[in-house]
């Protein structure tokens, strides 16, 4: 699928503003940052599950509202 002429102009500004060495390194820094930000949604989701989890079994003892 080719890219948007937006997203063209985006690498080629990058590539242009010296940060990066070629388009490829554009590219791969973008999937870089991808792949940190749904680690980091993944992780906070088993977080967010575990806590709930918690409550549950709290909530079964009779630890919850008065």
């Amino acid at each position: 699928m080719p890219l948007t002429p937006e997203l063209e102009q985006l690498i080629y500004d990058k590539v242009n503003s010296g940060r990066y060495p070629t388009a490829s390194e554009v590219i791969r820094e973008g999937l870089r940052l991808l792949d940190e930000r749904d680690r980091l949604a993944e992780a906070r989701l088993k977080e967010l599950k575990q806590k709930i989890q918690i409550g549950i079994e709290e909530l079964d003892r009779g630890a919850g509202f008065s």
